[in-house]
């Protein structure tokens, strides 16, 4: 009977025992009970843990030791009072309160990124009181709240800010350390009322570092750091435009991991600004997505002077805005989400959507772009010639090359990085466009403008969307039901043979045509003669045309010029002809004369290295140059800056034996 007596009496103790309540005594180490005055509630050990409230008295300092954890602490604020956390961490399961305002920066200090306060649990707010002071230089703090936790109204600043879990919401600034780093573990998100990283939009000092692998959002203007990587998504919610501090060399260098997003969330218009942009010694880096989501109908994401390169331009709500610079989208890259609400304004001919790297696929997603009150997409690119850049502006004025009456009111301005080389399908959507009174849809063509002249029309129309093919010169297009033209050509084609390239074309009508020209280029820019042959006059029947260069390159681009009796010219789609070479030589130098480049066309019998060699008529070597030759043609260009005026040979050799000599003259 004694015996159960006894465990009775144990078992009432246990369950009457609660939380202490602990106020220092006076300076000491966190785990010695000499430090500590328990004033409610019971504890065995004399020592506060998790579910233990804590109070520092004033003018104490308190040092961890070790790890440990409470459930609330009270800090009086006092400039005498610290909590020294060393290479420790003290873990809060409830809130961090101030009894006073804060005006220093030392009340909490740690030593080393992993240490200091850590708050866990649910989401909360976790500090209270007057907290809002910048009190931090070594105040490392990690939030580990499942989930919403709301820091402050105003300013923090932190050595070190981790966030591994949760939301974290800030009503000011997040200011870092000059040495602090902003942490965001993926699925943690940390959004900001104001700047991030910085204590003043002029500081000198800003955080060595922001890491974010979660979400960064902010209504501010500033994010700063050294280094500034984005694994996760970075969300830009206000309305002005996001710059570095200090604006200078050291402006942070923005890396982006592979599933990086770039977000414009904001409720007006904004600006793309220091996110996109780096010393003026480094080129921009590849954002991997780009998003416009939640930007309002009437507003847009804007470039202004800078030049974002994007890999995928995702399009959820509203419009991005080319005013100062091109948008560009790099090769492989691609455009989702395009509608008639959501896509590109071209301000103008300089600030337009720019695709590189097209060539023999079609641009995924085609130039989606309008004006800023109708959208003229380009629906559809093809290039099947040489891999190129294009750049395409819209604007809402007919084309001057044909009659107002017979045309859509929009105007397609489509250009290409190089001249020559490119063959192209291309698709334009008229639909919110102005029309002719004369305009028929049923006789329409995209017509291609050479000034005040149409050189090229092709194509039909599908609804509103016109779609033509053998687009060669570009800018500017537009969609026409009587475009004249000196001819209607059927095709322009070559053939390699035993020592000739023969050309042959064929017309289905002329109109007052004078003669047909065959030019040919080495580069695809710089055109000649090679021949020319009469045209019929007028002519409603198909007639077949053919000239034959007897001296032709080893590589080399023609191109047909068509010429009326009053001047009006139509230019055909440019080939180029490959004659395979079987001996190893230099088969083209041009320009002759040169300014201040040549191009060195030579061909290889297999992939090797080779030397180009310079000499003046003396035989004074004055350049060399080593390069690796794929087998068949290569075209070497060399600059000149340096050389006199005067007549030089180049050579080319290779591991058996050097090519014969060709002179060509510099000016």
């Amino acid at each position: 009977m004694k015996k159960i007596l006894i465990l009775l009496s144990l078992f009432t103790v246990a369950s009457q025992a609660r939380a202490g309540v602990f106020t220092s005594l006076a300076t000491g180490n966190w785990n010695s009970p000499n430090t500590w005055t328990l004033s409610s509630g019971s504890d065995a050990d004399g020592i506060p843990d998790a579910d233990d409230d804590v109070t520092i008295a004033a003018a104490n300092t308190i040092t961890l030791t070790q790890n440990e954890a409470c459930n609330n602490l009270t800090h009086p604020g006092g400039s005498a009072t610290r909590l020294v956390c060393a290479t420790n961490v003290l873990e809060i399961n409830g809130v961090l309160s101030f009894a006073a305002a804060v005006s220093g920066e030392n009340y909490i200090t740690s030593s080393s990124s992993t240490s200091g306060i850590r708050f866990v649990g649910a989401g909360r707010n976790p500090l209270m009181g007057t907290n809002s002071g910048a009190f931090g230089t070594g105040y490392s703090v990690e939030v580990a709240c499942s989930g919403t936790s709301t820091l402050s109204g105003g300013n923090l600043k932190f050595a070190n800010l981790n966030v591994t879990s949760g939301t974290v919401n800030l009503g000011g600034e997040l200011r870092l350390a000059a040495a602090g780093f902003l942490t965001i573990a993926a699925g943690a998100t940390v959004s900001t009322a104001s700047r991030v990283g910085t204590t003043s939009a002029t500081a000198s000092t800003f955080g060595a570092g922001i890491t974010v692998n979660g979400t960064l959002e902010t209504s501010g203007t500033i994010v700063s750091g050294t280094a500034i990587t984005i694994n996760g998504t970075f969300r830009v919610k206000g309305t002005l435009t996001i710059t570095s501090n200090p604006s200078s060399a050291l402006d942070p260098e923005w890396v982006y991991g592979a599933g990086a997003v770039v977000e414009y969330n904001a409720s007006g218009e904004c600006s793309m600004g220091a996110e996109i942009d780096r010393a003026a010694s480094t080129a921009n880096p590849v954002i991997p997505i780009l998003r416009v989501n939640g930007v309002s109908a009437g507003n847009a994401v804007q470039t202004n002077f800078k030049t974002p390169r994007v890999n995928n331009l995702d399009f959820v709500n509203g419009k991005a805005r080319c005013n100062g610079s091109n948008l560009v989208i790099v090769s492989g890259g691609t455009i989702t989400g395009a509608s008639a609400t959501n896509y590109v304004v071209t301000a103008s001919t300089t600030a337009g959507l720019r695709r590189e790297g097209v060539g023999s696929v079609t641009a995924t997603g085609g130039f989606p772009i309008g004006t800023t009150t109708a959208y003229l997409p380009v629906t559809a690119f093809n290039n099947t010639g040489t891999s190129d850049i294009f750049t395409a502006h819209v604007s809402a004025t007919a084309p001057a090359c044909v009659a107002p009456a017979s045309t859509v009111t929009a105007t397609w301005d489509i250009t290409e990085f190089v001249a020559g080389g490119s063959n192209c399908d291309i698709s334009v959507d008229y639909g919110a466009a102005a029309v002719g009174g004369s305009f028929v849809a049923g006789s329409a063509k995209i017509v291609h403008c050479n000034g005040a002249t149409p050189d090229y029309a092709n194509g039909s129309v599908t609804g509103t969307v016109a779609s033509g093919s053998g687009f060669t010169t570009f800018s500017p297009f537009g969609v026409s039901s009587d475009a004249i033209l000196p001819l209607e050509l059927k095709s322009f084609t070559g053939q390699i043979q035993a020592t000739t390239n023969m050309l042959r074309w064929e017309t289905l009508t002329e109109k007052n045509v004078q003669s047909h020209i065959v030019e040919r280029s080495i580069d695809g820019n710089r055109w000649s003669e090679v021949g020319r042959v009469a045209g019929k006059g007028d002519s409603q029947v198909a007639v077949k045309y053919s000239l034959e260069d007897r001296a032709p390159l080893a590589k080399a681009y023609y191109r047909l010029r068509s010429v009326d009796f009053d001047g009006k010219e139509n230019l055909s789609n440019s080939i180029v002809l490959n004659r395979k070479g079987d001996q190893f030589g230099i088969t083209s130098v041009f320009p002759s004369p040169a300014v201040d480049r040549v191009t060195v066309q030579f061909n290889a019998t297999k992939d090797e290295k080779v030397t180009v060699s310079v000499t003046d008529m003396t035989g004074r070597l004055v350049m060399q140059q080593i390069t690796e030759a794929v087998k068949d043609i290569n075209e070497l260009p060399i600059t000149l800056t340096g050389l006199q005026a005067g007549v030089y040979s180049v050579t080319v050799s290779n591991s058996t034996g050097a090519s014969a000599p060709v002179r060509f003259v510099k000016q």
